[in-house]
């Protein structure tokens, strides 16, 4: 006996709510954004700050406090987040009043080579047409920096422009030191006469947040010295100290991506280099869905000052700009009834085109009352080609929020679950299929709140390899891939990338997902000693597989153990059916006539035994959705055999959907003979009925068939809410 519950966990996705009209827009032409006060909600609330070591909580006033005293504040921002650029024009502000005025604003989005503007700007002597033309400002300028800018503006204050010109670094970082040494007069000026190294350790890191791709793949300073990002880190750092050079007793507040601070490396390192006794103080700004989740991780050595920060809006980016809102993430739950102690916990997620309820239903099969089990829904909904409802976990334009936003509801869910279910935290396993496997593996590669994962044959998995290598000091965890082929070989390139971690990672032949799933769970395996044969199609389609594995899990519940036997359709396939090995009993998940005849004759010369009208509707026929009931509109294949029509007639006679209510019917429709399925509807309108089902009367049809049924019915189409569904299969059993 299991307590069935549907339940929901709250997700965050980006809504993308303006398009601008062009890839870019222009920064003049953005609205100019209101002061922040009584911005909504206020930074108190859409903020936390704690301070490290140890990860003590500060409020806002307390951290402008402390960041008052040092001599140069380095801001490490993710640059579109709209609350992130909230912070620092309130850091910058309250600076300001804390040091008199004395703050000069520094910024990686400005290069060294439009400081004239930037002064001609500040000081009132260009108008904001001109300094947005000459000054090269990023997309999100007006969203992201202007505040800045403005209120600088008005009290005339400094700010300097402190990376390297595009120009100049690409013009050394091709040609290395004897291009360095060949730099013009006016182009010495504008970055340091010496360029010093970073730390082996900040190459490390870069080198796992690029994979290469940046012109990185090593870890020697001396080697990289002349690259571009050493660039963009000495011409920074040089630059803050030529900024407190020229304004002695003045604090420099530096604002860049984060990467470039963290750890007190990178840009604040060159600025310590080349000021050994000034006092530096970082801040890291850290985007997240849910600020009461974040915890205090005492360990945390990468900034002085973490302010977390809700994610709310975005600024231009790929020609849009973004608002975040919450969006729910369903899933399915089954407690078992009689609970005694804690229980193993599946976390499953499904292969693309399907629903939660598929994989409940699996799962229910094949772990029956010895695990919880939570099966996810795909965030985006969708219709699949065969017309059933199925689901996407991951769109390729929206990869890195999508997966980013998965980790962080499955961290919710377990907590969730373990808080409220008798849920064994040593025993908690997410695994998925398809799409929802790679999202699995993705929890254990870059999450850190699951500990186990399944991934059965992943799909849409290279964009991973644009995503960078978490920190070594992420969490560990134990992660199997079954995988074959090119996919195997894709992982075990991908698994060797992430060794510098204490990762349990294989990649394993494919294998039965159950005994997989009970294995990893620590449940007993199947023991029964008796064998089915269970006969299936050559077909690919997710919804077949999917719903011949859970026939196959339901044959293992009951004690037998199957054997999946696949037959194809082809010139020889009567010869191949009777060289089979199968076991004393085999059964074809099929209805008579679905299949060519010679193979059906083969078949059941060997034994084997079909599905029947009669086993379909004993085991329940699909009944219409909604809540007033409707009609199942069952369709008969022209292959089907007179004694199948002749049974399937018998069915519908006696109205086996009566069990469901009494607004409950079923009526039949055939593909070549009449009633046809127009036929059957233009009855139901006649009738006033407008709730129908169609549903052919196979095991599970091709996607062609469906859209074949589909456009048999478009004279009906405003008349009746049609659902469709692509056969039997996920009810009968062998």
């Amino acid at each position: 006996m299991r307590v069935r519950i549907k339940f929901t966990c709250g997700l965050l996705v980006s809504l993308l709510v303006v398009a601008a009209s062009g890839c870019q827009s222009s920064p003049a032409a953005e609205a100019a954004p209101r002061d922040d006060e009584g911005a909504s909600p206020p930074l108190a609330r859409a903020t936390r700050t704690l301070a490290y070591p140890g990860g003590t909580e500060l409020g806002l006033s307390a951290l402008l406090d402390k960041l008052a005293t040092a001599d140069a504040v380095f801001l490490g921002e993710t640059h579109l987040d709209d609350v992130t650029h909230r912070v620092e024009a309130a850091i910058y502000e309250g600076l300001l009043r804390r040091r008199g005025g004395k703050v000069v604003l520094a910024m990686e989005m400005f290069a060294t080579d439009v400081q004239a503007v930037l002064d001609d700007y500040t000081a009132g002597r260009i108008d904001e047409a001109e300094f947005l033309r000459k000054s090269s400002p990023w997309g999100n300028y007006a969203t992201g920096y202007r505040a800045m800018i403005e209120r600088a503006r008005r009290d005339k204050l400094p700010v300097v422009g402190s990376n390297a010109p595009q120009m100049v670094m690409r013009k050394v970082s091709m040609g290395g030191a004897a291009a360095f040494a060949a730099l013009t007069p006016a182009e010495k000026a504008l970055m340091p006469s010496e360029l010093l190294p970073n730390t082996k350790e900040y190459w490390q890191r870069f080198d796992r947040a690029t994979r290469g791709h940046a012109g990185g793949g090593a870890s020697d300073p001396a080697q990289m010295l002349y690259s571009g990002q050493s660039l963009w880190d000495n011409t920074m750092g040089w630059s803050c100290v030529r900024a407190r050079e020229r304004h002695p007793g003045w604090l420099v507040l530096h604002v860049n991506g984060g990467f470039h601070t963290a750890y007190a490396d990178g840009t604040a390192g060159q600025f310590k280099q080349r000021s050994p006794g000034a006092k530096v103080a970082t801040v890291q700004i850290d985007v997240v869905n849910d600020l009461a989740g974040v915890t205090a991780d005492s360990d945390r050595r990468d900034a002085d000052y973490v302010v977390f920060a809700q994610s709310r809006a975005r600024g231009l980016d790929e020609g849009y700009h973004a608002i975040t809102a919450h969006h729910e993430l369903r899933y399915r739950l089954e407690v078992p009834d009689q609970a005694k102690g804690p229980l193993p916990l599946l976390i499953w997620l499904g292969s693309e085109g399907l629903r939660s309820d598929d994989g409940l239903a699996l799962w229910e099969a094949g772990l029956g009352e010895a695990a919880i089990i939570a099966a996810v829904e795909p965030p985006y909904g969708q219709l699949e080609a065969d017309l059933s409802r199925g689901g996407k976990w991951l769109w390729g334009d929206t990869h890195v929020a999508d997966l980013s936003a998965m980790l962080g509801a499955l961290a919710e869910l377990r907590s969730y679950l373990q808080r409220h279910f008798p849920v064994d935290p040593q025993r908690v396993v997410v695994a998925g299929e398809g799409e929802g496997a790679t999202v699995a593996a993705a929890c254990i590669l870059w999450g850190d709140e699951l500990d186990r994962a399944l991934a059965f044959a992943p799909r849409g998995y290279r964009k991973l390899a644009e995503r960078g290598l978490p920190d070594d000091e992420r969490a560990d965890g134990d992660l199997t891939v079954f995988a074959a082929d090119a996919d195997a070989t894709w992982w075990q390139q991908e698994l060797g990338q992430h060794t510098f971690r204490k990762l349990q990672a294989k990649v394993v032949a494919p294998s039965d997902r159950v005994s997989a799933v009970r294995a990893a769970l620590g449940l007993a395996g199947l023991t029964g000693e008796k064998r089915l044969s269970v006969v299936v199609g050559a077909t690919r389609s997710s919804r077949a597989r999917a719903w011949q594995a859970l026939a196959a899990a339901r044959v293992s519940s009951q004690g037998v153990a199957p054997e999946v036997v696949e037959v194809a359709t082809g010139p020889d396939a009567a010869a191949k059916v009777a060289a089979m090995q199968l076991a004393p009993q085999a059964r074809a998940l099929a209805f008579a006539g679905e299949w060519p005849t010679e193979v059906e004759q083969a078949l059941v010369a060997r034994g084997v035994q079909f599905l029947t009208p009669e086993l379909a509707a004993r085991a329940g026929l699909p009944p219409a959705p909604g809540p007033f009931g409707g009609t199942t509109m069952l369709v008969v294949p022209k292959s089907a055999s007179p004694e199948t029509r002749a049974a399937w007639k018998a069915v519908a006679e006696r109205n086996p959907m009566q069990r469901y209510g009494r607004f409950y019917r079923l009526e039949l429709a055939f593909e070549d003979d009449a009633p046809s399925l127009a036929d059957a509807l233009a009855k139901m309108v006649a009738a006033r009925r407008s709730n129908a089902v169609v549903v052919p009367a196979v095991f599970c049809a091709e996607a062609s068939f469906m859209q074949a049924l589909q456009a048999a019915t478009e004279a009906h189409a405003g008349q009746v809410d049609i659902a469709w569904l692509p056969g039997l299969g996920g009810r009968v059993a062998p």
